[in-house]
């Protein structure tokens, strides 16, 4: 396997450095190769600038759905040295997603080598302001030239990478509020639930779109089968503080793996705070919310990392919101501080979690 490198010069990228929200800079560079069933090891991956796709409008992933993703950071760690987190981990969950879409898993050495150099070439891209990162989007969908549904023989990868900052930015109201309803579900049994595949991002936007016009930023999803048991927002990993125990639903096949939920259930361990991974009803987290039992509920992701939560919205069969709020994090704000604390290469953690380039 060849990495063909045609960049000479790094483009000029100019972006607010204060704030360049999130995914909307563009980095001006990309990896890109076709690979097919038969041979998922590409001859030769090409590092280039970033350019339209040419598609045709017959491409099979345009009509239904066969599509995955990834998405991890690279932080600056020193003036010279930058570090990806977790990289081994992506690369496994993304093949995982490939098994579940029925696509071709690529040799996780071959994706490893991939990611590193193309690191390796925007390097220079990755911000030096505290908390920003450079974004890492490792994509491939089918693209076989026919509409008739079949599993692709064909498939692009692609490599693209955005500076990032605050997900939540430019946001008047600061609180993150959540809405909680058994009118939507995101993911079954037997389905596609545990997959970064662009269909399960696309079935979560009309609940989206309820919540915001409800003045809600995100949904926290139930379980289809009994549309009782809380299971993770639309893309992030949800946890509650139940008398100073960290708790988190199991992965029931319906969950994605997080990587930030692995790594916060590590972090919890380290700083002797206990866990509990188990079931929770919309129901028994209200009652303990009230009795004060549950203190503060937050979410994870690679994209927001841990966003606590301040409100949770009810939806009641009438279409009435019953509101529960949270106002204090301090198991969140413990463990959120050392997982920066280990991006930027400054704990013991760090060793394990951390590839330096």
């Amino acid at each position: 396997m060849k990495i063909e490198n045609k960049i000479t010069e790094l483009p000029e990228l100019i972006y607010n450095k204060k704030d360049p929200g999130f995914g909307v800079v563009q980095v001006p560079v990309m990896l890109s190769y076709d690979i097919n069933q038969i041979e998922p090891t590409p001859k030769v991956m090409v590092i280039h600038e970033t350019k339209n796709l040419s598609l045709s409008p017959f491409t099979s992933s345009l009509h239904y759905g066969q599509s995955i993703f990834e998405g991890l950071k690279v932080y600056r760690v020193n003036n010279e040295q930058v570090a990806v987190y977790r990289l081994r981990d992506h690369i496994k969950r993304f093949n995982q997603s490939a098994k579940i879409m029925c696509m071709p898993q690529i040799d996780e050495e071959v994706l490893y080598q991939a990611c590193i150099k193309y690191i390796e070439t925007v390097k220079s891209y990755v911000p030096q302001e505290n908390k920003h990162s450079l974004y890492l989007r490792p994509v491939m969908f089918a693209s076989d030239d026919a509409i008739k549904v079949k599993i692709s023989d064909n498939y692009k990868f692609l490599i693209l990478g955005s500076i990032v900052g605050d997900y939540f930015a430019g946001r008047e109201d600061k609180r993150t509020k959540i809405l909680a309803s058994k009118k939507y579900a995101r993911a079954f049994k037997g389905g596609t639930g545990e997959a970064k595949t662009a269909a399960n991002y696309a079935i979560s936007l009309p609940a989206l779109r309820f919540a915001n016009q409800q003045g809600y930023q995100q949904v926290i999803y139930l379980d289809a089968e009994t549309r009782e048991y809380i299971e993770e927002l639309g893309g992030m990993n949800f946890f509650w503080v139940e008398d100073n125990v960290l708790c988190t639903p199991i992965l029931s096949g319906q969950i994605l793996h997080g990587i930030t939920r692995k790594s916060i259930l590590e972090i919890a361990e380290i700083l002797n705070i206990p866990t509990d991974i188990r079931l929770i009803k919309l129901e028994e987290l209200k009652r303990k919310t009230k009795s004060g039992d549950i203190k503060e509920i937050f979410a994870s992701g690679t994209a927001a990392v841990m966003t606590p939560i301040d409100e949770l919205g009810l939806l009641n069969d009438d279409e009435s919101i019953e509101k529960l709020e949270y106002s204090e994090f301090p198991i969140m704000e413990k463990i959120r501080e050392y997982l920066f604390a280990t991006q930027a290469g400054n704990t013991e953690y760090s060793k394990t979690t951390l590839t330096y380039i």
